[in-house]
């Protein structure tokens, strides 16, 4: 039994059989390649999903060496200590890591691969860690707990073509699905939409939960005839790539246009002076919602509302630029560092969390 992570809402409890987390295990080892000498090093709390990931080395015969709490220096120390030689990150922690003033210092040699995931990554910190992390395979991977975690994989053969080529747009997806998922993306009334049009992504898989305890109406929303129903906004092109638009209920609706708030935070993240951000909807009496753009400036920056919507001008649509700005020192995040985004519009929308 885990429970989903609540960046969005109350947590639920999502039932997990073995059979559905060493099935995740087998399928993530196709692309993984876990060996028996490895040392995966658990960095996720133990009672979080992507902590799962882990399973795919138990199956290997490998070591686990284990990190009580995250700091970006306590992961670099582990690495160097204990020849750590795997691992999962998330983005936030990955930032934090390229950002310790020391990380020169420390020897990462026995690293050699290393999965991010459990929320998306901006393709131009992709870029940073694949500079700083020389010489290491870096994978994406997406799922949620409800899969035991991952449903699919961007190796890194993906990421070296990417940026050989110049397509950095590859690295803003997620990859394709693992063996044996079976993924459509569908509308609102539950059609699957064609190539590269966007809707939600559903799933049948021999990874997928059977549902949520002591939750029967939650559990026929989203398990339905057979597919799990993710939340997540995505679109699929027609070689199979899932690119991430936006949760369900992170999307926006301002004056009747859809806006990915995931898409908006990838402009923000352009500007060097920003540290993090995030975008939320917030009630507006004109529009029905207004964007709000929640940042964490860079050490020494000094930003203002005026420059920043100039700067996402040339990127993004006019509806899509926030027009109102919140400047924090940080984030609200969970214990996975992930963005609680539903304490954002609490605290500056007047929305409670649910």
């Amino acid at each position: 039994m885990l429970y989903t992570g609540g960046t969005t809402g109350r947590s639920k409890g999502v039932r997990l059989s073995h059979r559905n987390i060493v099935i995740n295990g087998m399928q993530v080892a196709m692309d993984v390649r876990p060996r028996a000498d490895d040392t995966y090093l658990h960095v996720a709390p133990m009672f979080h999903a992507a902590d799962l990931f882990a399973m795919t080395f138990t199956l290997a015969g490998a070591a686990h060496a284990f990190l009580p709490t995250f700091s970006a220096s306590g992961v670099l120390a582990a690495i160097e200590r204990y020849k750590i030689t795997t691992t999962m990150l998330t983005p936030t922690m990955i930032i934090m890591a390229l950002q310790e003033p020391e990380f020169g210092k420390f020897d990462l040699s026995s690293l050699r691969q290393f999965l991010y995931g459990s929320s998306p990554m901006a393709a131009e910190w992709i870029k940073k860690a694949l500079e700083g992390f020389k010489g290491v395979e870096v994978i994406q991977g997406y799922g949620l707990t409800e899969t035991s975690p991952l449903l699919t994989i961007l190796p890194m053969e993906d990421h070296v073509q990417a940026l050989e080529s110049g397509n950095l747009e590859v690295l803003r997806g997620c990859g394709r699905p693992l063996l044996a998922v079976d993924m459509k993306i569908r509308d609102a009334d539950g059609n699957e939409v064609p190539p590269n049009s966007p809707g939600e992504i559903t799933v049948a898989a021999p990874n997928v939960s059977t549902g949520y305890l002591h939750r029967p109406e939650e559990t026929s929303a989203a398990f339905r005839d057979g597919w799990f129903y993710t939340g997540d906004l995505a679109r699929m092109d027609e070689h199979g790539f899932v690119y991430l638009l936006d949760r369900k209920k992170d999307m926006v609706i301002t004056g009747g246009e859809n806006v990915y708030t995931s898409e908006v935070e990838a402009a923000l993240y352009k500007h060097e002076e920003i540290h993090e951000c995030a975008v939320v909807g917030v009630p507006d009496e004109t529009y029905g919602e207004a964007l709000l753009a929640a940042i964490v400036p860079a050490p020494g920056a000094k930003l203002d509302e005026k420059g920043l919507i100039a700067h996402c001008r040339s990127l993004i649509g006019g509806f899509k630029i926030p027009r109102r700005y919140i400047f924090l020192d940080e984030l609200p995040k969970s214990a996975m560092n992930k963005i609680l985004k539903s304490d954002l519009r609490a605290t500056y929308g007047g929305e409670s969390a649910k």
